[in-house]
């Protein structure tokens, strides 16, 4: 008879599989359910808690994200109970994702330390590197640049210690995101250049889209409009090839940028517009605040200071939603240069000085980089009204 159940058990869960790899996730989900009641009959509680955390990953990609962190806590305590202290990691890790998803750092940053504690007992390189990754990612999206680049570091140690080639390839980029914003263009050139050497011999065809723009960006900030424009292109050349849209929008709104320092105003928000409609359908929040921050510049240059300014705060609203700090301080900015060029001078000034305040919760020396990023980026003549750090 027990045979028969462990039988029954293994089936339910293997169709679950099957479904879900079919893209029946309504099927799959009954499946896992059945499974993990199945295994749980049993005794067999490190088995019921895969088909738990199984049925989560289907809810998961359904964005039935508060059913999926009840499903990965119920898993989590199965795999409490099944002693499987690394299977227990790996769900504090997943719940940390759909929470960092949500915006909410906090309890993101809460999971993913509770994930490190476990993978530290285990002295599990790999899990501590997914960790480090994560916690940078948070650290980021709170400004945190010089907080993010240890944790990126710390990533790249750990999966050079697990021998983990590709997620240390994922760091490394990470890593040459940070030294890109703080304008060590060298330094970043070398680590995309490195990440991408090892995408290309692995194939990883999505690693290597996400490397050019990030080789893209880093031309771009030098003003090496040729080279950009070169990283970007073949950027949407091989994302064309893979179906990657978010890959493509991506590069299209860096070609935006491009056109934009050229001067070449209609090309740059024909550019920003496409990129504006992928991520719009493909809900993603980050893409879209970007490219209305973008579409924000460049109207402003076309002189259509209302229409600017309504993409700008729209921009703004999304940044806040998604706590994204360094997007807030330079979408403000741009808010309070439109407000100057419409002659609301004492309106323009307090809006300077909120993005002061948000910039120098990001580093010490935020506003004065920020400033001189958005006079090269708008092209701005001397204003002694402008408030000092």
């Amino acid at each position: 008879m027990a045979t028969q159940d462990k039988t029954a058990a293994e089936m339910r869960l293997q169709a679950g599989i099957d479904a879900y790899n079919d893209g029946n996730l309504e099927a799959a989900a009954d499946a896992f359910v059945e499974a993990e009641k199945l295994f749980q009959q049993m005794g067999d509680l490190k088995r019921a808690g895969d088909s738990r955390s199984m049925l989560a990953d289907v809810q998961r990609e359904n964005n039935l994200v508060e059913q999926a962190i009840t499903s990965y806590q119920r898993a989590m305590r199965l795999y409490r109970e099944a002693h499987r202290p690394l299977n227990e990691a790996y769900t504090f890790l997943a719940i940390g994702h759909l929470e960092r998803q949500q915006a909410h750092l906090d309890r993101a940053q809460e999971a993913y330390q509770n994930a490190q504690q476990l993978y530290a007992a285990q002295d599990n390189a790999q899990g501590l590197g997914n960790v480090a990754l994560a916690l940078g990612h948070i650290e980021l999206q709170r400004g945190n640049t010089a907080r993010a680049t240890a944790y990126y570091q710390q990533a790249v140690t750990y999966f050079d210690k697990a021998h983990d080639t590709i997620n240390e390839a994922d760091a490394r980029r990470g890593l040459a995101d940070m030294q890109r914003l703080a304008r060590q263009f060298d330094e970043a050139a070398a680590n995309y250049q490195r990440a991408l050497e090892v995408y290309q011999a692995n194939r990883d065809l999505f690693g290597i889209v996400d490397t050019l723009l990030g080789l893209g960006r880093v031309y771009l900030d030098q003003r090496r409009l040729d080279e950009s424009t070169n990283m970007f292109s073949e950027a949407v050349k091989e994302a064309l090839a893979l179906e990657y849209d978010l890959g493509e929008a991506d590069a299209n709104l860096g070609l935006s940028e491009v056109a934009l320092l050229r001067g070449r105003v209609d090309q740059a928000l024909t550019s920003a517009q496409m990129a504006l409609q992928t991520y719009t359908d493909q809900h993603n929040a980050l893409g879209t605040a970007n490219a209305n921050r973008l579409l924000g510049e460049i109207n402003m240059r076309r002189g259509q200071l209302s229409y600017a300014s309504s993409t700008m705060e729209r921009a703004l609203r999304t940044y806040k939603s998604i706590a994204y700090r360094i997007g807030q301080a330079e979408t403000t900015f741009g808010l309070g240069e439109i407000q100057r060029r419409r002659g609301l001078l004492s309106t323009a000034i307090a809006t300077y000085n909120e993005a002061r305040t948000l910039a120098n919760k990001l580093q010490n020396d935020s506003w004065v980089k920020l400033r001189g990023w958005q006079r090269q980026r708008y092209a701005w003549p001397a204003w002694p009204s402008l408030p000092d750090a």
